[in-house]
């Protein structure tokens, strides 16, 4: 007779005392789809005639207006939301540099803003640690996701004039890029969920179909490109997730995986231009790098304020942008972006958040081998590929969202592994 030995799993606690109602379910639902779309009225305008987004006012108004939902049950148990905020400094020290960086930044308005809404995004992933488990954040966000992704779709069948440019799908995204990078996302969680929730595998299955579907309409190399790097890198991590060469593995797939985007992001190689169809700078990234590098080494220290750079030819990238006429909405690498806005201690900070988010992930696939725990490293690693030829995934934006939750689990699963005797807090219900 065979036996059957369940895998190991690291029991993974909430950190509330009170069980969450249908409200705050619904609440964390409506926090990544708002993260990743915004407000409907953001939904509609034409691309071709270069229409601006409206209404981000408004969405700054919904974000303050959840985060008050969803504080306002912490409050009494503020002992509780202080134990989620240990688990990792770094990102509300990047935070309070991106707020602080109001004062010297190029555009103070618009720095002030875009600190504030990350604020928002801390406070709101929080939350979402402190009430409820891994499992049901990874459900309610992969819900989320694939509405974002329906909808994507609707717009691309039925308004193209919104939802597809003459370069590619768009959907809700804004740009291919960013179409790009949701569905990746979506086809992440999906795959997740499958495995955590089995019994609805059909529908996640069609979720993440949906999410393929997406990257490909919207001709975004970069996000294809990456899709496939992340699955290979997880399904590597889950091969030798057991094993002692654990690290060795990751590590290897991990620079294999950054290596292929970044030897197909400079381009050097004629036959892989020719099927990206790119120029040998990949439109241009190659110089914008140098031109951007320049603007660094103005203000190596403190930088030109969170947000407070690419502002058009009457801003600080005045001269970046007339040495790249294509007009890059920002240097399409994230560490290069953290040090032109906070200077050094920027980029510093913000690659040993990413650094740190990959290397916990992989202590914690090693001890714990649920589904659930392959969400750390899954979202890890998804930000350290888009930072490469992106601006990353510190923003208000879903993408951070994720991050956070994604290291703060982490940081939870590996403190309750190593004292298994002095839990975090009381669980929500027995599991």
């Amino acid at each position: 007779m065979t036996i059957i030995r369940p895998e190991p799993r690291v029991a993974i606690p909430a950190t509330t005392l009170l069980r969450p109602g249908l409200g705050q379910r619904l609440l964390a639902i409506a926090v990544p789809f708002l993260l990743a779309v915004g407000l409907p009225n953001e939904w509609f305008f034409n691309r071709e005639l270069g229409d601006t987004r409206s209404g981000g006012g408004l969405t700054l108004v919904a974000l303050v207006a959840l985060t008050g939902m969803a504080w306002a049950i912490l409050l009494p148990r503020l002992e509780i939301s202080l134990r989620a905020i240990r688990l990792e400094p770094l990102i509300p020290l990047f935070v309070g540099g991106a707020l602080l960086s109001t004062f010297w930044s190029g555009r103070p308005s618009a720095t002030l803003q875009a600190s504030v809404e990350l604020v928002l995004v801390l406070l709101l992933a929080w939350w979402a640690v402190a009430v409820f488990d891994l499992d049901e954040i990874l459900l309610y966000t992969s819900l989320a996701l694939a509405a974002v992704s329906a909808i994507s779709l609707a717009f691309v069948v039925a308004l193209p004039q919104f939802g597809v440019s003459s370069g590619g799908w768009t959907g809700l995204a804004g740009n291919r890029n960013g179409l790009g990078r949701l569905a990746v996302l979506t086809v992440l969680h999906s795959l997740l969920a499958m495995q955590i929730y089995p019994r609805f595998r059909t529908a996640w299955l069609a979720s993440a179909a949906l999410g393929g579907l997406l990257v490909f309409g919207s001709t975004s190399k970069t996000s294809l490109l990456g899709l496939g790097g992340i699955v290979a890198c997880v399904a590597i991590a889950r091969a030798f997730r057991s094993r002692k060469t654990l690290f060795g593995a990751v590590g290897v797939s991990l620079v294999t995986t950054v290596g292929s985007i970044v030897g197909f992001a400079t381009a050097n190689l004629g036959f892989i231009t020719t099927w990206l169809d790119r120029d040998v700078t990949f439109s241009g990234r190659t110089v914008l790098w140098r031109s951007s590098f320049g603007a660094f080494l103005e203000r190596p220290f403190f930088g030109w304020g969170w947000e407070g750079f690419w502002h058009g030819y009457f801003s600080p990238a005045h001269d970046v942008l007339l040495e790249n006429t294509w007009g890059p909405p920002h240097s399409h690498n994230a560490l290069l972006e953290y040090g032109i806005t906070l200077g050094i201690p920027g980029a510093l900070v913000g690659g040993a958040i990413l650094w740190r988010a990959v290397l916990r992930s992989t202590r914690v696939i090693a001890i714990d081998h649920s589904p659930a725990a392959l969400f750390p490293f899954t979202i890890g690693v998804f930000a350290f590929v888009f930072s490469m030829t992106e601006f990353g995934v510190i923003s208000r934006t879903v993408f951070f969202y994720c991050l956070i939750i994604a290291t703060l689990s982490a940081e939870r699963i590996l403190k309750t592994a190593t004292s298994p005797s002095r839990p975090l807090a009381v669980p929500n219900s027995p599991r």
